[in-house]
């Protein structure tokens, strides 16, 4: 056979045609047609790796890619239908046994390199195929492991229950099926994980992350929702209210979404859910306000205390430091807001007004020199306790 024809034959009709001769052949002779099998893979992608790129345009690499895809995958799965079919009692079974295995790992480590390196030119509507999944499901598996314990605390356990919610069913789903791009999707969901580190702010940063990728699940629409509800609920005043929103709407478009990425193709985008709501409930409030003939100016009007404490220390440190005195217990109040509310209308800082979203930001996003200087605060407090008393 010509090197030529080596070149552009589809491997699972080579497999094919050799399948009813190695039946009745010598171990010897299968590890000729074992190399022979080397060669073809080899052979083609380097045929594959010339020709696409002489190509004129992108659906003639797509049709050829997608082609050897599909011959890859079907060959696979033609493996595994032998497999099946040999009597592995007999010597002659084991060997063809491993020679099927043999045959499949090579054809599998083909089907790879098209899949790393023409990953742009593939049909991902693909199933992979099933002999593969433990591969895949180990691999998972692992990961999924390694960033529930990097990730999993008090509070973000919910969350992280919700990003792995697709990861768990598919590792504990014994007849599942993958397509190419919901693998995809999965690892690319696994890869934006892996890499938030514990002291970041792991839950805006999680749902960053699962913003990104178009995380649209029920569960994670339904979690989106009672979010922005409780980014607005604390606020009483409508004008503010109205604000605020515009405030949420102005974020979420500088909110990077990656393109084409979505976790369920029959649902509507988390970030377009996300949007949408904000602006109806911005365009009610507005409708409502103009409605009433309200203004700005008047609803916004707040009567200043005469009298506010002056803090020494600037505001995120005062917001570590309130943070402590929560989290510890010594502010019994419930509430996390409410006592917010009630230190920014309280407090000044070098003079000038504290701004209770400013307040709550820095609460919520306590960095580590800021942990450091709360930390030498406490520290002069307790020197001059002692010296006190």
């Amino acid at each position: 056979m010509k090197n030529n024809d080596h070149q552009q034959m589809a491997l699972n009709e080579f497999l094919l045609e050799i399948h009813p001769l190695i039946i009745a052949i010598s171990d010897k002779k299968i590890q000729q047609w074992q190399g022979f099998l080397e060669v073809s893979a080899y052979h083609l992608l380097q045929y594959l790796k010339t020709k696409v790129y002489t190509l004129q345009n992108k659906q003639e690499a797509e049709s050829m890619i997608q082609h050897q895809q599909a011959a890859l995958i079907e060959m696979i799965n033609e493996l595994q239908s032998f497999i099946k079919q040999v009597d592995t009692t007999s010597k002659q079974g084991q060997l063809l046994i491993t020679f099927y295995m043999e045959v499949t790992n090579i054809v599998q480590s083909t089907l790879n390199y098209i899949l790393q390196h023409f990953s742009k030119y593939l049909n991902l509507q693909l199933n992979v195929p099933a002999s593969y999944l433990p591969v895949v499901k180990k691999e998972i598996e692992e990961r999924v492991s390694a960033i529930r314990e990097n990730l999993s605390n008090v509070e973000t356990v919910h969350l992280l229950a919700i990003a792995m919610e697709p990861l768990t069913a598919f590792l504990e789903d014994a007849t599942a099926k993958i397509t190419y791009r919901r693998l995809q999707y999965y690892m690319a969901l696994i890869e934006e994980l892996s890499v938030i580190h514990p002291e970041d702010d792991v839950k805006c940063a999680i749902r960053t992350s699962l913003v990104y990728l178009n995380f649209n699940s029920k569960a994670f629409e339904k979690y989106s929702l009672e979010f922005l509800l409780s980014e607005e609920d604390y606020i009483e005043n409508e004008i503010e209210r109205r604000d605020k929103l515009l405030w949420i709407i102005k974020s979420m478009k500088q909110l990077q979404v990656k393109p084409g990425a979505i976790l369920y193709e029959d649902r509507p985008s988390v970030y377009d859910y996300m949007l949408k709501y904000a602006r109806e409930e911005f365009e009610y409030l507005q409708f409502k306000l103009q409605e009433h003939g309200e203004t700005l100016q008047a609803a916004s009007g707040k009567e200043e205390r005469e009298t506010k404490i002056d803090l020494s220390s600037n505001l995120s440190v005062f917001a570590g430091i309130l943070k402590v005195f929560m989290e510890a217990g010594f502010i019994a109040n419930r509430k996390k807001m409410d006592v917010l509310r009630v230190m920014a209308d309280s407090h000044r800082v070098n003079r000038k007004p504290v701004s209770l979203e400013s307040l709550r930001t820095l609460y919520n996003n306590v960095d580590f020199q800021t942990g450091k200087a709360v930390i030498d605060i406490f520290f002069q407090l307790l020197n001059k306790a002692r010296s006190m008393y």
